[in-house]
């Protein structure tokens, strides 16, 4: 792998940067309210 980009020379790709977080991006009771939100609308309907 490393030997095959010496020979190909620079490959344009993008930078890795840090990842977007997952999991921990929207708040535990933000997530709860909008359960809550969805099965309220769903009800209606």
């Amino acid at each position: 792998m490393i030997w095959k980009s010496i020979q190909n020379g620079p490959t344009p790709h993008p930078q890795t940067t840090d990842p977007a977080p997952e999991g921990g991006a929207v708040p535990h009771r933000e997530i709860k309210e909008m359960k809550s939100l969805l099965k309220r609308t769903t009800k209606m309907n």
